[in-house]
C-alpha cells in the first residue's frame, strides 16, 4: 500500500526539521522546502495527500497558501502550523479551507493526531462522494438504455456531465482513425474547451492515455504553447476514453469561474467508463442495423423488379424526400432516418398483395382492405430488427392524410409524424409521374397541379409549398 505523501513548507528550519523527523517516524513519505514558489511547483508536478504549511511563510500567509495550493490540487488536505492561536484564527483557517491546525511548538503526538484526523475526515468524504457517484451513475445508466442513436447518446452524456459537475462547458471529441483527427461530435454550454488552444491538450491526453487537469493560474505549458487563458479559465480537464486499450474519444470540461474539484473528477471518471460500453453498444447496434437494412434494400429491389410499374419507386421517393427535407433543416441523423423510411415504406406490399398492385380494373372492397393493410404488415415484418420508433411510425402513417381521411388510423394534421407527411407527398409525386395499369402517367406540370389541388386535404400545406418550389430536375422521375 503506498505511503501517504506530505509536503511541508515553512520559513523556520527548526520547525521543518522537527516536522520531517516526526512524519518519517510516523511512516509518512515527506518532502520539505522553505521556498513557497518551489512548494507550488511541487504541487503541480506530483500528487500529495497533505500539505503542512507554516502560517508565516513569506511571501504568502498560510491562508493565502491554502488558496494557491487548492487551485493546483483541489482535493489536497491542508494543515496549518500556527504560533499561538485563538478561536477566531481557527475559524478563519477552517473557512479558508484548512483541514486543521497545529500550534507551535508541537509534539509528535499532536502532529499524528491532527494528520490522522484530517485523513479520516477525507476518507469519510471520499466514501460519501462514492455513494453520491453511484446514485448519479444509476440515473446515468438508466439514461443510456433509452436508445441506440449514437449522436443523441453522446449529447445525453455531455448534458449529464454538465448538470452533475455544474461547469461552464463540456465537449466530446471522437477519434476519426482514418484521418487521425479528433472531431467534436457533442457539446453543451460554453465551448472554449473545444477551442484550438485546447486541441493540443486533447491530443496529448489521448496519446498518454491519462487525464490532464490544467488550472488557469498555473504556469504550466504543454505542447509548446500556453493551453488556457488564466483570465477566462479556472480549469480545463481533459479525459481520454479508451476501449480495448485503444483510444476512441476525449471529454473536456471547461470552467470559467471555479476550479474543478475531486467530486467532478470522480463523477466524470465513473460516467466515462460506463459511456465506453454504451458507445460500443451503439456502434455495434448501428453495424447490425446497417447490415439488416442492406438486406432489406435487396428485398425491396427484388419486389420492385417483379413489378414493371413500380421499378425504382423506393429510390424515387427517397430522392424527393431528402430534397424536401433540405428545406426543413433536418439534422444528418434525421435525414438518414428519413431515407430508411423512404426505402422501406412499401415493403409491406410483399406477398399476396403484390398482384393487386398491377390490377387494371377497380379493386373490390376486400382487395382494397388488403392494400390498406400493407402499412401494418410492414411494421410486423420490420419488428425483429428493432428500428427506431420514429422510423416505424413514419412507415405506418405514410398513407394518412392531412384532413384525417387517410389510413390506417385516420389521424390528421401534425398528429401525423413528420417523416410520414414527407414520405406521403414524395410517394404521391413519384406515383403520379409513373404509369400505372389503371391510369396514364402525369406530366411534371400535371403532377404539380395535382399536388396544389390537394394542399390542406391530402398534403401538409407547408410541405406541399416547399415541394413545389423545388426545381424540375429534382422532381423528374427516376430512370
Amino acid at each position: 500500500m503506498p505511503k501517504t505523501r506530505v509536503l511541508v513548507v515553512g520559513a523556520e528550519s527548526a520547525s521543518l526539521k522537527l516536522a520531517e523527523r516526526f512524519l518519517t517516524l510516523e511512516g509518512f513519505e515527506t518532502e520539505v522546502t522553505n521556498d513557497v514558489a518551489q512548494a507550488l511547483i511541487c504541487l503541480e508536478r506530483a500528487p500529495f495527500d497533505l500539505l503542512l504549511a507554516d502560517v508565516q511563510t513569506p511571501p504568502l500567509s498560510g491562508l493565502s497558501m491554502i488558496q494557491h495550493a487548492k487551485l493546483r490540487r483541489p482535493h489536497i488536505r491542508v494543515i496549518l502550523l500556527m504560533q499561538g492561536g485563538t478561536v477566531s484564527s481557527g475559524i478563519a483557517a477552517s473557512q479558508a479551507g484548512a483541514s486543521g491546525y497545529i500550534l507551535k511548538p508541537f509534539t509528535q503526538q499532536a502532529l499524528r493526531w491532527t494528520l490522522q484526523n484530517a485523513l479520516k475526515r477525507d476518507r469519510l468524504r471520499r466514501e460519501n462522494l462514492w455513494m453520491k457517484s453511484l446514485m448519479s451513475l444509476s440515473q446515468f445508466s438508466q439514461m443510456l438504455t433509452l436508445g441506440n442513436d449514437l449522436p443523441a447518446l453522446l449529447m445525453h452524456i455531455v448534458r449529464w456531465i454538465l448538470e452533475e459537475t455544474r461547469v461552464d462547458g463540456v465537449s466530446l471529441l471522437l477519434l476519426d482513425k482514418q484521418r487521425d483527427v479528433l472531431t467534436p461530435v457533442a457539446g453543451v454550454g460554453r465551448l472554449e474547451a473545444g477551442s484550438s488552444r485546447s486541441g493540443g491538450i486533447a491530443r496529448l491526453a489521448l496519446e498518454k492515455g491519462e487525464p490532464i487537469l490544467i488550472q488557469g493560474t498555473t504556469a504550466q505549458t504543454l505542447c509548446g504553447e500556453t493551453p488556457v487563458d488564466p483570465d477566462t479559465t479556472a480549469s480545463l480537464w481533459t479525459y481520454p476514453i479508451s476501449l480495448h486499450k485503444q483510444a476512441i474519444a476525449v471529454i473536456q470540461l471547461y470552467s470559467a469561474t471555479h476550479p474543478l474539484c475531486e467530486t467532478d473528477q470522480t463523477l466524470v471518471s465513473i460516467s466515462c467508463k460506463q459511456a465506453i460500453v454504451a458507445i460500443e453498444n451503439a456502434r455495434l447496434y448501428q453495424s447490425v442495423t446497417e447490415s439488416s437494412l442492406q438486406k432489406l434494400r435487396v428485398i425491396v429491389t427484388a419486389i420492385e423488379l417483379r413489378d414493371t410499374y413500380r421499378k425504382g419507386h423506393a429510390t424515387g421517393v427517397e430522392r424527393s424526400a431528402i430534397r424536401l427535407s433540405e428545406k426543413l433543416s433536418l439534422t444528418a441523423v434525421q435525414r438518414h432516418d428519413l431515407s430508411i423510411v423512404a426505402m422501406l415504406h412499401d415493403i409491406g406490399h410483399s406477398g399476396s398483395q403484390a398482384y393487386l398492385l398491377n390490377k387494371a380494373g377497380t379493386l373490390s372492397a376486400d382487395e382494397f382492405a388488403q392494400i390498406r393493410h400493407h402499412c401494418a404488415d410492414a411494421i410486423e415484418l420490420l419488428r425483429p430488427i428493432h428500428l427506431k420508433a420514429e422510423i416505424l411510425q413514419g412507415i405506418l402513417e405514410h398513407h394518412e392524410r392531412w384532413d384525417g381521411t387517410g389510413y390506417p388510423h385516420r389521424i390528421k394534421g401534425e398528429a401525423i409524424s413528420l417523416y410520414a407527411r414527407i414520405i406521403g407527398i414524395a410517394d404521391a409525386l413519384d406515383a403520379m409521374l409513373q404509369p400505372r395499369p389503371y391510369r396514364s402517367q402525369l406530366t411534371l406540370s400535371g403532377a404539380r397541379e395535382e399536388i396544389s389541388r390537394h394542399i390542406g386535404t391530402q398534403f401538409d400545406p407547408r410541405l406541399a409549398e416547399h415541394l413545389l418550389t423545388l426545381d424540375d430536375a429534382t422532381l423528374l422521375p427516376h430512370a
